[in-house]
């Protein structure tokens, strides 16, 4: 399994995952290095670099006994030398850790590239940048932004320009989703104040809440009393558990598996449609 963070050293060079993805093979593939034992003989030793606890904000320079330097290999290379090699590694890996992990920081704009954020406050996020949250709080995020997840209470006030979410933990919010924003998973009381425009929602759990969806938004699945206040032009929701609400379906909207059937309360206008697909 490839851990945070991870990388490759090669006989001249070292090389660190340089985004979210921590994969081997993935980097690797991207060196146009074939993944496979000859290699890892010959070739390359797949490292990583692991911080106690998951605390990736600690800085790896100033606390190096709290990352572990690990070999996610059986075989290594002649050439290998595992003092001196992990030296290189720790240092490629220092030299990556400050240019994209922020602790405790207050930024105005954060453009282009990945970063991890740590207790930090960023009042925008745009140029197609690319962050994971922990403990930390966007104003709005434009130009196709991405927030790979969210954990601790994190927040994103607004979201527009096809700018991404694709994990909510542990309370995390995001106050509105303009022009086609996207949430891949929302969980623990995650909440959403509006969605315009074909966002999506992949699924909630844990209470989780949606103020309004307009214009053909969606929703895969709905846990736990889960709650969508509005739903106008064609919206749907894929499925409802536990005491989950929807108050209004205009337009054609759709819902399927309500798994607490007879128990359901829906309004259906008499300007719109709405159609039961199935009841468990």
């Amino acid at each position: 399994m490839c851990r945070f963070k991870s990388g490759i050293i090669l006989k001249s060079k070292v090389v660190v995952a340089p985004g979210e993805n921590d994969s081997h093979s993935d980097l690797l593939k991207s060196l146009g290095i074939e993944d496979d034992y000859i290699g890892a003989s010959r070739t390359f030793v797949r490292t990583e670099l692991i911080p106690d606890n998951d605390e990736w904000w600690v800085n790896p320079e100033e606390h190096p006994d709290a990352w572990k330097f690990v070999v996610d290999q059986d075989i290594t290379p002649e050439w290998f030398d595992g003092e001196t090699h992990e030296k290189d590694f720790r240092e490629a890996v220092c030299k990556w850790w400050k240019e994209h992990v922020l602790v405790d920081r207050e930024i105005d704009v954060l453009s282009s590239g990945y970063f991890r954020l740590k207790r930090c406050e960023i009042k925008k996020l745009c140029n197609n940048a690319k962050v994971y949250l922990s403990d930390s709080q966007i104003g709005a995020m434009f130009n196709s932004s991405q927030v790979c997840k969210m954990r601790d209470s994190s927040q994103v006030d607004e979201m527009r320009d096809s700018s991404k979410v694709d994990v909510m933990y542990d309370g995390s919010q995001v106050g509105k989703m303009h022009n086609s924003s996207q949430v891949g998973k929302m969980f623990d009381s995650s909440q959403v104040g509006k969605m315009h425009n074909s966002s999506q929602v992949g699924k909630m759990f844990d209470s989780s809440q949606v103020g309004e969806m307009h214009n053909n938004s969606q929703v895969g699945k709905m846990y736990d009393s889960s709650q969508v206040g509005k739903m106008y032009n064609s919206s749907q929701v894929g499925k409802m558990y536990d005491s989950s609400k929807v108050d209004e379906m205009y337009d054609s909207s759709t819902a399927r598996d309500f798994k607490n059937y007879p128990q359901i309360k829906i309004m259906v206008p008499d300007t719109g449609k709405f159609k039961l697909v199935e009841c468990k």
